[in-house]
C-alpha cells in the first residue's frame, strides 16, 4: 500500500507540474499565446513580456506552488523519507516535459523554486541573493537563472557541510544538480543568443529571433 501511495503520489505531482499555467493565464486574461510570441516559452518571463507585468506575476506564482505543494505534502502525510524528492522532481519534470503540451514545457525555474522553498527554504534564500545581484548587474533573467541554477548544489551541500540543513543527505544534492542541469539545458537557445549579444533584457518586448 506505502508503494501505491508512494507511485500515486510521484504520478499526481508530474501532472499537476504538468499544467500549463503561462497558457491558462494568457487565454484567461485575452493575451497573446505565448508560444506564439516573444521566446516562445510559457513562463512567466515570457509571458510578462507578451502579456503584461499582471500576467506574468500571477504565472510566476502559481508556477512556484505547483512545485511547492507536491513536496509540501508529502513532507506532511510522510508516506517514505524519500517521497518528497521524488515528488518534487515530478512536478518539475511535468512544467518542463508536460503531458498536455506534447511535452514541450517551460524552463522550470519558478516550479525549481515551489520545490526547494519546500525542502530547502535557507539555501532558496541564498541563491535567491545571487539571482538579484546577477539581474541587477546585467539585466537578463535567463543568465541569472542559469547561474543561480548552477550554484543551488552546492549552497545546500555548503549548507550541510556547516550543519545548517542536513536533511535527506546527498539525496537532496542529487536533485539539485539534476534540476540544474535540466534548467541549463533548456536555456540553450537562451545561451546561444547571450554568446551573440542578442539576448533581450527583462522589460523589452521586441520579438526574439528564434
Amino acid at each position: 500500500m506505502t508503494i501505491l501511495l508512494s507511485i500515486l503520489f510521484i504520478i499526481a505531482s508530474y501532472l499537476l507540474g504538468s499544467v500549463p499555467n503561462g497558457l491558462i493565464i494568457a487565454k484567461i486574461l485575452g493575451k497573446q499565446d505565448p508560444r506564439k510570441n516573444g521566446s516562445g516559452n510559457i513562463g512567466a518571463t515570457n509571458v510578462a513580456r507578451t502579456g503584461g507585468t499582471f500576467a506574468g506575476i500571477v504565472v510566476l506564482i502559481l508556477d512556484i506552488l505547483k512545485g511547492y505543494f507536491p513536496v509540501y505534502f508529502t513532507m506532511r502525510y510522510g508516506i517514505h523519507e524519500q517521497l518528497p524528492l521524488f515528488a518534487g522532481l515530478a512536478a518539475f519534470m511535468g512544467h518542463t516535459f508536460p503531458v498536455y503540451l506534447k511535452f514541450k514545457g517551460g524552463k522550470g525555474v519558478a516550479t525549481s523554486i515551489g520545490v526547494f522553498t519546500a525542502l530547502v527554504p535557507i539555501a532558496v534564500l541564498t541563491d535567491a541573493i545571487i539571482f538579484f545581484i546577477i539581474f541587477f548587474i546585467w539585466k537578463f533573467v535567463s543568465l541569472s537563472s542559469i547561474i543561480s541554477a548552477i550554484c543551488l548544489p552546492g549552497i545546500i551541500k555548503l549548507l550541510q557541510i556547516f550543519g545548517i540543513y542536513g536533511s535527506y543527505n546527498d539525496s537532496i544534492v542529487f536533485l539539485a544538480t539534476t534540476v540544474s542541469f535540466i534548467i541549463v539545458y533548456k536555456h540553450r537557445e537562451n545561451i546561444s543568443r547571450l554568446l551573440k549579444k542578442q539576448e533581450l533584457k527583462f522589460g523589452n518586448k521586441h520579438k526574439i529571433n528564434k
